[in-house]
């Protein structure tokens, strides 16, 4: 929010604000559970890593390492989406996780990989995960293209929060999945609203009104 202010008004002096974020960005960047190639090395006996979960970081951090196990075999189509990482691969007993020797006992404690990108490397593969930034890019480039279009301040100012709130689903997949029903459901209601409205167009593209 700081930083589409400062390009839509050139309020420079608000940058001082954004020092703090800057830092603690940094500062999570080298923090263990989320550096991964340094998970990688340290990596040596998963089977000792498999007991050490006892909490929900080095759950995540043994997660992940199992993922980018199944990654690595199925690189470029991944074993398929729901079969690894989710709670439906967890109910209809997904073969992956015997085939991986994925822990029984985090796997009846925690039902998901709590990690969006691991979990789509796992299932989708490279090409599903280019397939969801292109998609999400898309997103965003028609928001930008439909607040450019409208006549109406109030649509104007949805798809600006539209386009936030892209961003954020972007930045929460680092950090979690995007299975919050809260988040999803409000974001796709507004989508709809927006993209659904007969005000979207203006008179320049008539034959485009819904």
């Amino acid at each position: 929010m700081l930083g589409y202010q400062i390009l839509k008004g050139r309020r420079w002096w608000l940058t001082i604000f954004l020092i703090p974020c800057v830092i603690g960005l940094f500062f999570m960047s080298t923090l263990q559970d989320l550096n991964v190639h340094q998970l990688i090395i340290e990596i040596n006996n998963e089977d000792e890593m498999a007991e050490s979960v006892v909490d929900n970081t080095s759950y995540r951090r043994y997660a992940r390492y199992k993922a980018l196990q199944v990654w690595k075999d199925h690189s470029l189509w991944g074993v398929g989406p729901g079969m690894f990482g989710g709670d439906i691969a967890v109910k209809h007993r997904s073969p992956v996780y015997e085939e991986y020797n994925f822990s029984s006992v985090s796997l009846n404690e925690y039902h998901d990989l709590d990690q969006f990108w691991p979990q789509a490397l796992a299932e989708l593969g490279i090409i599903g995960v280019m397939a969801f930034v292109v998609f999400s890019v898309s997103l965003l480039v028609i928001f930008f293209i439909a607040r450019q279009r409208t006549n109406s301040d109030e649509m104007k100012n949805l798809f600006i929060g539209l386009i936030l709130f892209t961003v954020f689903n972007l930045i929460n997949t680092l950090s979690s999945s995007l299975n919050i029903i809260s988040i999803l459901y409000p974001y796709s209601a507004f989508v709809g609203i927006g993209l659904g409205s007969s005000r979207l167009y203006n008179d320049n593209y008539p034959h485009l009104n819904i």
